[in-house]
């Protein structure tokens, strides 16, 4: 009998040319990047194995080679627990320290999978089958399961999707299990969704019985329960969150829209060395600690990256522990209503032009405008309005006059009262009424958000900026461009 031996197969490539070539073709320049990058780590992989004594310090520094090699967010090595019937974190890059050390201490089962979030206070929730596992509590209730990835975009939550939640409710009523919230997260679990289920005898005739609290109002209702006597939130956020803080004596840092300034705005408020209890969210509902909070029976470490377990949570205990429904405890946060929209494909150049318009020279950040024409800067949250000085003043009472030929009382707005540049141009009415427009990032989009005491006002307060062909951001694009401002 003859055996055959199989071929194998090997692809080379050389570092000497400057450019990487295989046995078959010439690559991309993308993959010559990326082969780069892996020899890149190779090579520091090895002068760990070479110099380094401890096995821990060398798989750190190969999990950090490898994942900024491989543009990774996070690398992990894992290790057996002497039965052999679990894992833990040996050694890690990127993540955060306190999942490291709750992986040592509570093991993850072999054959299991996390649902939920490690924390620091509780036990890792592990199961390999949310239909089907013993160990899950008989109130855990399975429903829509899919075998293709839903996403959730909690800043952009549909009627459909609602829709669908309502039906999982009713279902579960029918069973005889009701329901008093329907939580879920986004696909990288960073941003929460909590919805209230309403009693049917609570509902309005035909209207629906699942309730959904955008992230900024859960984001309050969160630093609430824990007493927060700071925060920093993206000037974006539904104004209701600046009138309950200033109620509350909280000190409330606005920051830019985006993450990396919120955390920014955190670590800002942590050198001044005042506030004890710092936090930060944005608008999506992602949560950030930014300080050792003490609760009843334990305390909530420093978590200053994006959570959504802990607003889910919050939220919750909150309700239970006032003896309310959630919907209820939602009822008692200021009655303040928002919607955003955007114009797609509008020209990036000219939402440069029309933001170089409308923000004035100089540093001041936040104006208000008194009865008298006085104009005072309010751009710091820990500092009293200063009058500001007469040039920039009349500069900032002009730029109050052009918005107004654009947002006028035809259009239902009142007199400006204030006006705030950290991130576009969020304008104040004298009503109550907010309209903020901004251009986006990273997009050829301009936005525009709106706060009112109705949530119809709010819808039209978008509606008026959005409108074609002649709405309130067209508009401004057309004077700025032509060189002429003109009255709606």
């Amino acid at each position: 009998m003859t055996t055959e031996k199989k071929k194998r197969e090997y692809q080379t490539f050389s570092l000497t040319p400057g450019v990487f070539t295989d046995t078959t073709r010439v690559l991309t320049s993308a993959e010559q990047a990326k082969r780069r990058r892996l020899l890149a780590a190779l090579a520091k992989s090895s002068q760990f194995l070479a110099i380094e004594k401890r096995i821990d310090t060398i798989l750190e520094g190969i999990a950090k080679s490898v994942g900024q090699a491989i543009q990774a967010k996070y690398v992990n090595f894992w290790n057996f627990t002497p039965d052999k019937k679990g894992v833990y974190i040996r050694a890690a890059y990127g993540m955060q320290p306190q999942y490291i050390e709750h992986s040592k201490k509570d093991p993850l089962p072999l054959g299991s999978a996390w649902i939920g979030r490690a924390m620091q206070t509780g036990k890792v929730w592990a199961t390999s089958n949310v239909q089907k596992d013993p160990r899950l509590p008989s109130s855990w209730l399975p429903a829509g399961r899919s075998e293709t990835f839903i996403p959730i975009d909690t800043e952009n939550v549909t009627d459909e999707q609602l829709n669908r939640l309502e039906e999982f409710a009713v279902a579960a009523e029918a069973g005889g299990k009701p329901l008093h919230a329907i939580v879920s997260t986004d696909g990288d679990s960073d941003r929460p969704l909590v919805t209230a289920v309403l009693p049917a005898a609570e509902a309005k005739p035909g209207g629906r019985r699942v309730r959904f609290l955008p992230g900024d109002l859960l984001g309050l209702v969160v630093a609430e329960y824990l007493s927060a006597d700071a925060a920093a939130v993206p000037i974006s956020a539904n104004d209701a969150v600046e009138r309950r803080m200033r109620e509350r004596g909280v000190l409330l840092q606005k920051t830019k829209i985006g993450s990396p300034y919120v955390i920014s705005g955190i670590d800002e408020l942590r050198s001044a060395g005042t506030y004890a209890r710092i936090v930060g969210w944005e608008a999506n509902g992602g949560f950030l600690t930014g300080s050792d909070i003490a609760l009843a029976k334990a305390k909530l470490a420093a978590l200053p990256t994006r959570d959504s377990t802990l607003p889910i949570l919050a939220n919750l205990f909150a309700a239970a522990s006032q003896g309310i429904t959630l919907s209820a405890l939602w009822d008692r946060l200021p009655a303040r209503f928002g919607r955003a929209g955007l114009i797609d494909n509008f020209p990036a150049a000219v939402s440069l032009v029309i933001l170089a318009k409308l923000i004035p020279a100089g540093d001041a950040i936040e104006l208000e405008f008194d009865g008298a024409q006085q104009v005072s800067d309010r751009s710091r949250a820990d500092a009293t309005p200063t009058p500001l000085a007469a040039g920039p003043a009349e500069d900032w009472r002009q730029l109050k006059a052009t918005l107004s030929s654009f947002f006028t009382p035809a259009l239902g707005f009142d007199d400006i009262v204030r006006i705030n540049v950290l991130d576009g141009v969020r304008i104040y009415f004298n009503n109550g009424d907010v309209a903020h427009i901004r251009p986006s990032g990273n997009a050829p989009q301009l936005r525009i958000y709106a706060n009112s005491d109705s949530q119809a006002r709010a819808d039209q307060i978008v509606e008026l900026g959005l409108r074609e062909p002649d709405g309130i951001l067209r508009q401004l694009g057309r004077a700025f461009t032509q060189g002429a401002v003109a009255t709606l």
